[in-house]
């Protein structure tokens, strides 16, 4: 056994040695810090009903999943969420999530597949429950996929929310959809929110059409502070000027 752990084949080797002798085998387990022994351990135990010793060991083991698995198997709901909450485990979470879906309890699927990062499922699961404002700030934590995803239901749901979908598109890299969107249904905070984000890089032509799009509505201000931005001073130098308003010193 000593020179098994030396070579560092004890994790197959000492069982194999010692399988004829269960109580050595498990005093054996029961002494080792292995945490990949005591899961082996613990997964025979429930291979043969014993649950309570199975879970004790997937415990020492610190292996999550399982833990929650086995909890579930056993009905209990309520400790896997425990551990699934504690241990912030992904994959933990994402088992109980599907459990939670699988009995109808939403809020509970929700929460946990949220807390395994499985956000497209969480999404899901929001758009076919109409509950918006949660499906909104699950969006704004996904990736760029799921973003548009979301953006694209926000846009074309029986109740549109434009000011949320222009965001997301915006958000998930579609900037030219995102900005042709806002024009078309007028979203002027949105606008000024995105063109925040321009800089000498952006399209001058998206730029002017969103100086348009602000002068046509009499927000100078907004226009002179999007040249601004843009590092185009004689451009904001000569809105200031046409409508009076004031030079600053970035300007200057």
């Amino acid at each position: 056994i000593h020179n098994y752990e030396k070579s560092e084949t004890h994790r197959f080797e000492v069982p194999r040695l010692l399988f004829e002798d269960w109580g050595m085998l498990e005093t054996y387990i029961q002494k080792s810090n292995d945490k990949d022994l005591k899961r082996w351990w613990a997964q025979y135990m429930e291979s043969t009903g014993e649950m309570e010793l199975a879970l004790n060991y997937y415990e020492l083991a610190e292996d999550y999943l399982s833990l929650v698995r086995v909890y579930c198997y056993c009905d209990n709901l309520e400790r896997a969420a425990e551990i699934a909450n504690t241990s912030g485990d992904k994959a933990a979470c994402y088992h109980l999530a599907r459990q939670y879906e699988n009995v109808d309890n939403i809020s509970e699927a929700i929460h946990f597949f949220s807390k395994a990062q499985a956000y497209s499922n969480a999404i899901r699961i929001c758009k076919e429950q109409g509950f918006n404002e949660q499906l909104w700030n699950l969006a704004i934590l996904a990736g760029p996929n799921e973003k548009l995803d979301a953006a694209k239901y926000f846009e074309c749901s029986d109740k549109p929310q434009y000011d949320k979908a222009v965001i997301l598109y915006e958000k998930a890299g579609y900037v030219g959809k995102a900005m042709e969107l806002a024009f078309e249904k007028k979203q002027h905070n949105v606008l000024q929110y995105i063109s925040t984000n321009f800089n000498e890089n952006t399209d001058p032509l998206l730029l002017d059409k969103t100086a348009a799009f602000f002068l046509d509505h009499q927000q100078y201000e907004k226009a002179v502070d999007l040249y601004v931005a843009s590092v185009q001073a004689i451009k904001a130098l000569e809105l200031c000027l046409q409508y009076n308003i004031p030079i600053t010193d970035e300007m200057a």
